[in-house]
C-alpha cells in the first residue's frame, strides 16, 4: 500500500516540487494550500508523514504544527518543516515544538527524499503490468481509439507493451472499433522501439481489420521520413486531420 504524504506550502511551484520528488516511489501526496486546510485534510485521513512550510497565510505552519501535537491521533506522524529563515533561534523554535526535522529553502530533491528517508522507508513503485501500461496510452476523441506513445519507449517497455498489443486489439474488436490513430506527439525522438511500437500495432491492427492513421510533429515527421521502414507512410499533425482521414 502506498504512503500517505500531506503537503501543506502557499507555493504552487513548492508544491509541485515535492510530489516531483516521490514520483518515483509508492507514495501519494496529499496537498493543502495554509495550515488551516492541512489539519482539516490530516485529520479527514492521518498520513504517514507531512512537510510543512514554516510561512504561510491563514495559519502558518507554527501554528499548525502547534494543533498537531496536541492531537491524539496526530501527534506521532513525522513532520518535517520547511523554511527560508537560517537563523539558529527559527531552528530551534521548530524542534522545540517537535518538528522531526526541518530543510532550508531553496533545497534539492535528494536533500528531501534524504530527509524523509530518516522517518519512513521509501519503496520504488510497483512496475506495471502490459494491459496497465497499454490501457494507460489508449483514449477516445470522437468515437476514434487513439493510442498515445509516451516520449521515450525503452526496451523492457517495448517488451511489456507488446505482450499488452493483443489484449487491446481484442478489446477494440469486442468494442465495434474499427479505427485507431496512432499518436506520436510526445516523442522526443525517433529510436528502433519506437519504430517497433508502431510498427507492432499497425501491423497487428491490419491482420484483424481495424485501420491506422499516424499523428506526430514536423519534427518527427522529418526523421521518419528517412526511413525506409516509415518513408511512405502518410502522416498528420491534427488530430482531426488523422480522423478525417480514417472517416474518409
Amino acid at each position: 500500500m502506498a504512503l500517505q504524504f500531506l503537503s501543506v506550502d502557499d507555493s504552487r511551484v513548492i508544491r509541485a516540487l515535492v510530489k516531483k520528488a516521490f514520483k518515483p516511489f509508492d507514495v501519494a501526496i496529499t496537498e493543502a494550500e495554509n495550515g488551516a486546510e492541512g489539519l482539516v485534510k490530516a485529520a479527514a485521513a492521518v498520513p504517514d508523514l507531512i512537510i510543512l512550510d514554516v510561512a504561510m497565510p491563514v495559519m502558518t505552519g507554527i501554528e499548525m504544527l502547534e494543533r498537531l501535537k496536541t492531537d491524539e491521533k496526530l501527534k506521532a506522524v513525522p513532520v518535517i518543516m520547511l523554511t527560508a529563515e537560517a537563523n539558529k533561534k527559527e531552528v530551534m523554535k521548530i524542534l522545540q515544538l517537535g518538528a522531526s526535522s526541518y530543510l532550508l529553502k531553496p533545497f534539492k530533491s535528494d536533500q528531501l527524499l534524504e530527509r524523509v528517508g530518516q522517518f519512513v522507508s521509501l519503496a520504488e513503485k510497483p512496475s506495471p503490468g502490459p494491459e496497465e501500461l497499454f490501457s494507460e496510452m489508449v483514449s477516445e476523441s470522437e468515437g476514434v481509439t487513439v493510442i498515445s506513445a509516451p516520449e521515450k519507449i525503452s526496451r523492457v517497455e517495448l517488451l511489456s507493451l507488446e505482450k499488452g498489443l493483443p489484449n487491446a486489439i481484442r478489446a477494440m474488436l469486442s468494442a465495434k472499433k474499427n479505427a485507431a490513430v496512432i499518436d506520436l506527439r510526445k516523442c522526443r525522438e525517433v529510436n528502433i522501439s519506437l519504430i517497433k511500437f508502431m510498427g507492432g500495432i499497425r501491423r497487428q491492427a491490419r491482420d484483424v481489420n481495424i485501420r491506422t492513421e499516424l499523428l506526430c510533429t514536423p519534427d518527427l515527421a522529418r526523421s521518419l521520413r528517412n526511413l525506409e521502414e516509415t518513408k511512405n507512410i502518410p502522416l498528420h499533425f491534427k488530430i482531426e486531420a488523422a480522423i478525417g482521414a480514417l472517416n474518409s
